[in-house]
This record gives structure tokens, C-alpha cells and sequence, in this order.
């Protein structure tokens, strides 16, 4: 059975609004590595970049909205848009984890970025920069921790599947 491009978007959109309501550990959850997937899967599709963004703008109504939330999107984008790098054939699955691992870092440096600039709960200053980002610690490990093992699950899940659907089946007829 073939899934076609749309429908995985929506199952895509579907598991990412559904896993912000899942109880899990601070910042441990796939939200990132979705991003990451779909922009490798829809890399050549104009306009799917729209239905993660759909799905996380409609589970933040939810949820509640901040000041900061134009930096969060923004570094979505950019890791959606990192994702298609992953499409090249040679040695993507080797890079899953680097590509985690480096979004998770992005990410905390413009969510925290974010923070500072736009919320009261920091001084203007070198020592409140620095005070935010300190404060952000903590996350920052569940984050990069929750952001590879989910990426390397999902890609893992993706190519193995793609992989058993390329091979003849014992029970498929000559």
C-alpha cells in the first residue's frame, strides 16, 4: 500500500499535535525531530511546510501562546529547512544524529535568545544574557536527549520500512 505525500504530511501533523498534550519530561518530546523529518520528507513539496506549522500554531492556541514565540517558529523553519540536507543519498542515516544534535543546540540558542530579549524576567545586560541562558540548562539536556533519540528513532522506523517495502516478499507471487 502506498501512502501518498499528503497523507503523510497529515499523520505527521497529526502525531506532532497530539505528542504537545502527552505528558512527558521537560522538553523531552519529538516536536523537533518532526520538524527534522518533514523537511526531509517533503523536501521537494512547495507549500508542505505549512501543515507542521499548522499543527504546531493550533496546539500552541491550545496550550498558550508568549512573547517569544516569533524566535520559536522562526528556529522551526530553519531546522524544517535544515532537514532537506538529509535528503542526499550518501550516508543520511549516518547523519540523523549529528543533525539532532545540532538543531537541539540552535534551538536552545534562539529560543533562549527569545527569552531575553522580549520577556522582563532578564536584565538588558551581559550578566542577564548570561543569567538566561544558565537558568536554561537544565532543559537544555532533555532536549538534546529527547531531540536524538526521537530523531534517530523516526528516520530509523522511515528508512527501515522503506528499506523492508524494496525487498521482494517471500509471500509476494513470482
Amino acid at each position: 500500500m502506498k501512502i501518498n505525500d499528503l497523507a503523510r504530511a497529515l499523520i505527521v501533523a497529526a502525531v506532532l499535535f497530539v505528542s504537545r498534550f502527552l505528558p512527558h519530561p521537560w522538553n523531552f518530546s519529538p516536536v523537533l525531530s518532526l520538524f527534522l523529518f518533514s523537511g526531509f520528507l517533503f523536501s521537494k513539496k512547495p507549500g508542505f511546510w505549512l501543515i507542521p506549522f499548522a499543527s504546531l500554531f493550533l496546539s500552541d492556541i491550545i496550550l498558550g501562546m508568549h512573547r517569544s514565540m516569533i524566535f520559536i517558529y522562526i528556529v522551526y523553519f530553519a531546522i524544517f529547512m535544515s532537514g532537506r540536507l538529509l535528503t542526499k543519498e550518501k550516508s543520511r542515516l549516518a547523519c540523523v544524529p549529528f543533525m539532532a544534535l545540532s538543531s537541539s543546540v540552535l534551538f536552545f540558542i534562539f529560543s533562549n535568545l527569545g527569552v531575553w530579549l522580549l520577556t522582563p524576567l532578564y536584565e538588558m545586560n551581559l550578566s542577564g544574557f548570561l543569567l538566561c541562558f544558565e537558568m536554561a540548562i537544565p532543559f537544555f539536556k532533555h532536549s538534546l536527549l529527547g531531540d536524538l533519540v526521537y530523531s534517530v528513532t523516526i528516520f530509523g522506523v522511515y528508512f527501515a520500512v522503506q528499506n523492508r517495502l524494496k525487498r521482494p516478499s517471500f509471500l509476494s507471487a513470482p
